[in-house]
C-alpha cells in the first residue's frame, strides 16, 4: 500500500511537471495583436499551431532552428489558433488544420500554404526559393 504522504508527493510532482510543460511550450512568438501578422512586410513564415498539438510542437522546433539561420532575411511568426485574438488571421489564411505553415513573399503575397509536419529540408528549400524570388511550386 502506498502511504498518504507518498501519494501527495507524487501528485505534487505531477502538478509541477504539468506547469513546467505549459511554461516550456508556451507560444513565445504569438502576436498579442494580430495586426503585426496581418500587415506582414518582407519575406515571412507564419506557423499556425496549438500548444497541445504534438506535430505543432515539433514544427515549432524546426521553425525555431531555421529562425536562427535566417534571422537577417526572414520574419517568423507563430500564431496560436486557440487564441480568440487570432481568429481574423486564421480566416484570412484559410487555416483548417494544424500545423499550417504559410510562406509570404516580400510583397505580402501568400505564395504557399502547407498543412502538416514538414521536413526541415523542405522548409529550408521553400525559404531559399522565397528569398531568391523563385517559384515555390510543389
Amino acid at each position: 500500500m502506498v502511504s498518504h504522504e507518498r501519494k501527495r508527493a507524487i501528485s505534487l510532482v505531477l502538478i509541477l511537471v504539468a506547469v513546467a510543460a505549459i511554461l516550456i511550450f508556451k507560444d513565445k512568438g504569438t502576436p498579442n495583436d494580430e495586426s503585426s501578422a496581418l500587415d506582414v512586410t518582407g519575406d515571412t513564415v507564419l506557423l499556425f499551431s496549438a500548444n497541445a498539438c504534438p506535430s505543432c510542437i515539433e514544427m515549432k522546433k524546426r521553425v525555431n532552428q531555421l529562425e536562427s539561420e535566417y534571422e537577417e532575411t526572414i520574419s517568423f511568426l507563430t500564431v496560436n489558433v486557440n487564441s480568440r485574438d487570432n481568429q481574423e488571421l486564421i480566416q484570412k489564411f484559410n487555416v483548417r488544420m494544424i500545423p499550417t505553415t504559410v510562406f509570404i513573399d516580400k510583397n505580402g503575397k501568400e505564395v504557399k500554404n502547407q498543412v502538416g509536419l514538414l521536413p526541415l529540408d523542405y522548409i529550408r528549400n521553400e525559404i531559399d526559393n522565397m528569398v531568391d524570388g523563385g517559384s515555390m511550386d510543389d
